[in-house]
């Protein structure tokens, strides 16, 4: 099964921290699952899931996270995934808009 985690960014916050204690558990449970970031600056967090061999995508590096053409970004990955399980406010509003293009 292929799972996309999906977030604003990794800086410090509980979603983060929920992302870096799971996505390794799971990956040793033998699912495929990367990480799809908003906002790709480099963090602790970040750092941690790249030393664990974690696949991170980003959509862009800084700026606001609600800039609408996250929609679009998010398109072409909504054909790799079983899973889309999206964490935050942005990526849960524009993964639900990108989703009614995804057809």
């Amino acid at each position: 099964m292929k799972i996309l985690q999906v977030i604003t960014s990794l800086k410090t916050g509980g979603a983060e921290k929920l992302i870096v204690d799971m996505v390794p558990m799971y990956r040793q449970r033998g699912y495929d699952v990367d990480v799809l970031l908003f906002d790709g600056t480099e963090t602790p967090f970040k750092k941690l899931l790249k030393d664990d061999g974690v696949n991170i995508f980003e959509l862009g590096c800084g700026g606001s996270v609600y800039n609408p053409i996250n929609i679009l970004k998010l398109l072409p990955y909504f054909h790799k995934y079983d899973i889309i399980h999206t964490h935050n406010t942005a990526p849960q509003l524009f993964a639900a808009i990108a989703s009614l293009g995804a057809d």
